[in-house]
């Protein structure tokens, strides 16, 4: 049952810390069985030695200090009929225990161990007589009779039974101080209740628990037993736990004006922002219906700044669009760097030198922008404007490229929700860095 409950327990998400500074208050209800050692006899764990109780408590990490107060008995009964050895015990004891959690995590089992000191409050009663008050004489030929053995009684004496009824008294509250040793194990049944299956040995001080004192030596007592204990959690006035924030809220767009951004135009190239694919395009750059630089010839270079804008299809070209001669393509091809230069600046939109936006397939983006972070020479390809990254983002440039990517920025907001989140970064610098980039790459 205990390793079903774990595996259960270890099987949900704890988003909790393993134990606070907080000091946590509990209540427990333990039962269980004594078994006991003395000149009488030896009860071992059964039925007529019960013990019950209350435990409150105090914890702190995986410390425990709790003050158990129980109620219990301890019966011996020899039945053989030439034995007078019999007792019961009653008795009411407290003690001041402190316990410590060998795991840390109070949310698996765990082992503990644990000492204190307490008192015994204690009467002992015994069978001496029967049920019509004749006292009991254990004859040396094993029966019971109503008067003491001798030759004279021997005719005139009645043997009789015992009634098994303790009905004397030979020490009534008697006190007894004790040290209990504990070892159990501690499993946790929810956020608020704990198993707690324990064995203690109390070293008594005393050997007098039995009534009978006439051997030398202590008594000995040990329990078993199975407790339930409920730990009062106080209830966070903060709420510190996880959750999910639209990305959306970071902005705060009560100041917006909305209308005007209908009808904004940052680069002036006639097509709203709104549907523009292509911010700051260069001024006076002929444009598509998307607000991106027309490419007659498909080259790379627009045709603003294209030199030669009608270039064979599929041509390589030089940064001013002019295509490559024989010669030129035959040296370039046996340069494994600048065989990737023309390309570059066809797939990736980094490369080109405005920040152009155009229908470029998913694979390659990601291909060659992966080619590009493995050979840092490259990024003399990047726009000049991109190399001056202001240094308070530059914490959120995880490659080094003095570029902020839309999945640098995604991972930035996503990391604001994490436990070990970085205390440099905030939603406002998150905010800032998104205008920037959106505005300035």
């Amino acid at each position: 049952m205990l390793l079903t409950i774990n595996l259960e327990l270890k099987a949900q998400e704890y988003e909790k810390p393993v134990f606070t500074n907080a000091f946590r208050f509990g209540f427990g209800l333990n039962s269980g069985f004594s078994s006991f050692k003395g000149e009488y006899g030896n009860t071992g764990f059964n039925g007529n030695n019960m013990i019950y109780g209350i435990e409150p408590s105090i914890e702190y990490q995986s410390w425990r200090f709790s003050t158990p107060i129980k109620r219990g008995n301890i019966s011996w009964q020899n039945r053989e009929e030439y034995s007078g050895s019999n007792f019961r015990n009653q008795f009411n004891c407290a003690d001041l225990r402190a316990s410590y959690r060998l795991f840390q995590n109070p949310n698996v089992i765990s082992p503990f161990i644990g000492i204190g000191f307490g008192g015994f409050a204690f009467s002992v009663y015994q069978d001496l007589f029967d049920t019509d008050g004749n006292s009991y004489f254990y004859w040396s030929d094993g029966t019971i009779r109503n008067m003491e053995e001798s030759q004279e009684n021997l005719k005139i004496s009645a043997i009789i039974e015992r009634d098994y009824e303790f009905e004397t008294t030979t020490i009534n509250n008697e006190r007894l101080f004790y040290i209990p040793i504990t070892a159990g194990i501690a499993s946790p049944l929810g956020s608020n209740f704990r198993l707690n299956i324990s064995y203690s040995y109390y070293f008594l001080q005393g050997d007098n628990f039995d009534g009978n004192i006439e051997n030398s030596g202590w008594d000995k007592l040990s329990g078993i037993e199975i407790g339930f204990n409920y730990i009062f959690r106080k209830k966070s006035k903060k709420d510190n736990s996880v959750k999910k924030i639209n990305p959306r809220n970071l902005i705060d767009y009560s100041t917006v004006d909305f209308s005007k951004i209908e009808s904004e135009d940052e680069d002036f190239d006639g097509v709203v922002d709104l549907i523009d694919q292509c911010f700051g395009t260069p001024a006076g750059a002929p444009v598509d219906e998307f607000g991106c630089p027309k490419d007659s010839d498909n080259d790379g270079i627009i045709d603003f700044l294209d030199a030669e804008p009608d270039s064979p299809l599929n041509s390589r070209v030089h940064p001013n669009g002019i295509a490559w001669t024989d010669e030129e393509y035959l040296t370039y091809t046996n340069d494994s760097l600048a065989y990737f230069v023309s390309t570059l600046r066809k797939v990736n939109k980094n490369s080109r030198p405005y920040p152009i936006k155009k229908h470029i397939r998913n694979e390659s983006y990601l291909t060659w922008n992966k080619i590009l972070e493995q050979h840092p020479d490259w990024q003399k390809l990047r726009m000049k404007r991109s190399e001056l990254l202001p240094n308070e983002f530059r914490i959120l440039d995880k490659n080094k490229d003095n570029f902020l990517s839309i999945l640098e920025l995604e991972d930035a907001i996503e990391s604001l929700f994490e436990e070990d989140a970085n205390k440099k970064l905030n939603e406002d610098l998150i905010r800032r860095a998104i205008e920037y980039a959106f505005r300035n790459q």
